[in-house]
């Protein structure tokens, strides 16, 4: 796992380093591999912080971005994004849509079977009657 940290008309102090290492250790208890992760720390006009973190998961990539006046609270907002995202894509197989089409299957799977039992009874009965 590689991680940056990087800013943009702003120089990352070392607290915000450390709070933003320490969060993204917390994800490691969803047991999702991270190839890489890039953090983006971006001075806008007026003092607004803009913070943008893009992860490269195994067959998928989760970004997420927030904006606020202090730089923590913004870093707070887009880990929380990030963690939904994690979350989702941990759960998506077990959602209730990826259901139907397993229903969906095994209901054809069924009545496949049921038109070959049906043509091996014909064909049975046409062996007996001869």
């Amino acid at each position: 796992m590689s991680l940056q940290i990087t800013g943009k008309n702003f120089d990352v102090d070392a607290k915000t380093k450390e709070t933003i290492e320490n969060k993204l250790n917390n994800f490691k208890k969803f047991n999702v591999p991270f190839i890489s992760e890039n953090v983006v720390i971006e001075e806008e006009p007026h003092k607004n912080f803009k913070v943008s973190v893009s992860i490269v998961v195994p067959d998928s990539k989760i970004e997420a971005s927030a904006t606020n006046h202090e730089v923590h609270i913004a870093v707070t907002e887009v880990l929380q994004k990030i963690e939904r995202q994690i979350n989702k894509l941990i759960h998506k197989p077990d959602s209730h849509r990826s259901d139907k089409g397993l229903k969906k299957n095994n209901y054809e799977n069924t009545l496949e079977e049921n038109v070959i039992e049906e043509r091996d009874q014909a064909l049975q009965a046409l062996k007996d009657s001869k």
